[in-house]
């Protein structure tokens, strides 16, 4: 298993939805949207998406 360190880097080639998983289990992000807050809708959790601001999905750097 990759470090985290490793995967948050630019161009590092990770499965999104495990990358999600394990950011929630790391404390790194909550289980809310990041904009409202918000973390159910009518009673249940809402899905998260991972964004990446410069709309490039293998970019998983915090810091570009």
């Amino acid at each position: 298993e990759y470090k985290l360190e490793e995967i948050l880097q630019k161009g590092f080639s990770y499965s999104t939805s495990k990358l999600k998983r394990r950011l929630l289990e790391s404390g790194i992000k909550e289980h809310k949207c990041e904009c409202c807050k918000n973390g159910e809708w009518n009673g249940f959790p809402i899905p998260l998406e991972l964004h990446h601001k410069d709309g490039n999905h293998y970019n998983n750097d915090f810091q570009y």
